[in-house]
């Protein structure tokens, strides 16, 4: 008797575990497809490419490799015997949805007559500066004289998140702070819609939050220190400097130029705005205007 009894309610608690389990998903389905449907709603809106709706809580893993291998824009002036310029970003970096002659890199090519190589990827970050500097072999750029990391607002976000947005269901490359170094997160396991949401809004509500200002700028100070002293091992006769063409949040930069890495932003916040794309993106007007007051600050020549 006692036996059935038992069988019976483990029964029960099978059943109710699958239930659950089930309603769980069916949860975290619905409210992903809600947002993939209001954020394709915000991308027509600007005529972007759509994501395609594709559940999963398998988040494919962005290994070093990819960003190693990532397709950067092609080297301009290669033939100028003057020094070379690097330079590292995201998409403002690499200039989105402008030509090849229109970007940050070109103008400073055009300007300088200085050979530019350009590692600026869409979606990277500060992680991703790092990553090219401690992996990529760059034995084929012959001295060069200038290395220019160019921030914007968001790279303090990426710097801490494991997914780009919560809609993505890629993992996102990033390291992690560990007893005082920087180390790859290796981190593969699966996760709920829901929980990436939820990490996502947590991670925008640390560097959104004057509160955190300081602690940011401090794991974000770690990321560039590191990158300085590889700068010195691998390019030992180049200046570094951060270029930070947008700043929102108005970060105290004085623990950067303490290592003695040149700070310059942008002037006039007001022609930042105006100068852009419908996506936020800098427009070709923008490089335009904005290359050669860097150039001037930068005392490049």
């Amino acid at each position: 008797m006692q036996r059935r009894l038992n069988n019976k309610f483990m029964k029960k608690v099978i059943i109710s575990v699958i239930i659950s389990i089930f309603v769980v998903f069916i949860i975290d389905i619905s409210l992903y497809t809600f947002d993939i449907n209001n954020l394709n709603k915000l991308f027509k809106k600007f005529n972007a490419p759509q994501y395609k709706w594709s559940y999963s809580i398998f988040a494919k893993h962005q290994y070093l490799n990819g960003v190693l291998n990532s397709d950067f824009r092609k080297p301009i002036h290669i033939k100028s015997k003057k020094s070379p310029i690097v330079i590292f970003g995201c998409s403002y970096a690499y200039g989105a949805h402008l030509e090849s002659d229109e970007n940050f890199g070109a103008n400073l090519a055009k300007l300088t007559n200085r050979p530019v190589y350009n590692f600026g990827i869409s979606g990277y970050s500060v992680q991703h500066f790092l990553a090219l500097l401690e992996n990529k072999d760059f034995s084929d750029i012959k001295n060069p004289e200038y290395v220019i990391y160019v921030y914007m607002y968001d790279h303090m976000r990426r710097m801490y998140s494991k997914f780009y947005n919560n809609c993505d269901k890629n993992s996102y490359f990033r390291y992690l702070y560990k007893n005082n170094d920087l180390v790859i997160d290796e981190n593969k396991s699966p996760s709920l819609y829901i929980f990436r949401k939820l990490h996502c809004f947590l991670i925008n509500f640390i560097t959104r939050n004057p509160q955190y200002k300081q602690e940011n700028m401090k794991i974000f100070s770690k990321y560039i220190e590191k990158a300085n002293i590889i700068i010195k091992e691998k390019f030992p006769n180049s200046k570094f400097i951060i270029y930070v063409y947008e700043d929102d949040m108005n970060y105290d930069w004085e623990l950067i130029e303490k290592m003695g890495i040149k700070i310059i932003k942008n002037p006039d916040l007001d022609k930042v705005r105006s100068m852009k794309l419908l996506d936020g993106h800098p427009s070709a007007e923008a490089w335009k205007y904005f290359t050669p007051i860097f150039i001037k600050e930068a005392g490049i020549n």
